[in-house]
């Protein structure tokens, strides 16, 4: 089994309207840690807002040993 070092579940979005930035760095890197991130990128946004997502791959690179 390949052992990987610990990865850091780090998050962010960008408002292309004013710059702003919406981060946030979780202990693991999970569907439950993005869906947290959705969700909190859905509570700062303004009501009524269309968001556009872009989204890169999320799997953990394992090289060999």
């Amino acid at each position: 089994m390949t052992k990987i070092a610990t990865v850091l579940g780090r998050f962010a979005a960008l408002n292309m309207l004013d710059g702003k930035i919406i981060g946030t760095c979780m202990p693991r890197r999970r569907q439950r840690e993005f869906l947290r991130f959705l969700k909190m990128i859905d509570q700062q946004a303004a009501e009524g807002l269309d968001l556009g997502l872009i989204v890169d791959n999320y799997a953990t690179i394992r090289l060999p040993p």
